[in-house]
C-alpha cells in the first residue's frame, strides 16, 4: 500500500505542461534507482504511470499559467519572465528555492529549482523555459530525469 500511495504522490506533484503546440508531444521521465525502473509519461490528454492512466485538463492559453490539473495531480508554472520567487494556484505553492546550469544533449541549460507543496507533500522540480521540467525529486525518495527531448510545462519557445 506505501508504494503505491508513493507512486500516487509522485504522480500527483510531477505534471505541469506547456502551450498546446508542446501538449501535443509526450514527455517522458524515468527513474534508474529503483530495482525495477518507473516510467512516467505526459501526452495530451493523459499521464501513465506504470499501467495505470489519468486524464489531463490544461490551462487555456489564455491563463496566467501553464498548467495541468487532474483527480490526483496539480501544477502550475506563471508565464513570462521574469517568475516570481512564490507563487499558488488551485491549493498547491510553489517557491524558487535555486537554480543553475546543466549540460543536456550538448547545450547548456539553465534551470530554476521550484519546490511544490501540495496536499502536505514536498516536491522538487529542475525547470527551464526552453526544455520544461528536466529533473523531479519527491521527498519521499524518488528522483525522475527526463529521457526525451523536452519535459512538460515548456516555455513559448522550446530549445529542444
Amino acid at each position: 500500500m506505501q508504494k503505491i500511495t508513493f507512486k500516487v504522490v509522485l504522480l500527483a506533484s510531477l505534471i505541469a505542461v506547456g502551450g498546446q503546440s508542446r501538449a501535443m508531444e509526450e514527455s517522458q521521465y524515468v527513474d534508474l534507482f529503483r530495482r525495477m525502473p518507473i516510467v512516467l509519461s505526459v501526452g495530451h490528454e493523459s499521464v501513465t504511470l506504470l499501467d495505470q492512466q489519468f486524464p489531463l485538463n490544461y490551462c487555456s492559453d489564455e491563463a496566467r499559467f501553464f498548467c495541468v490539473t487532474s483527480e490526483v495531480l496539480r501544477f502550475a508554472v506563471p508565464r513570462g519572465l521574469p517568475t516570481p520567487k512564490n507563487w499558488s494556484y488551485e491549493g498547491a505553492d510553489y517557491e524558487i528555492v535555486g537554480g543553475g546550469e546543466i549540460v543536456l544533449s550538448g547545450k547548456i541549460v539553465s534551470y530554476q529549482a521550484i519546490r511544490q507543496k501540495w496536499k502536505g507533500r514536498i516536491t522538487d522540480y529542475a525547470y527551464s523555459f526552453g526544455r520544461g521540467v528536466i529533473a523531479i525529486k519527491s521527498k519521499e525518495g524518488g528522483q525522475l530525469f527526463l529521457s526525451t527531448g523536452c519535459g512538460f510545462a515548456v516555455g513559448a519557445k522550446p530549445d529542444c
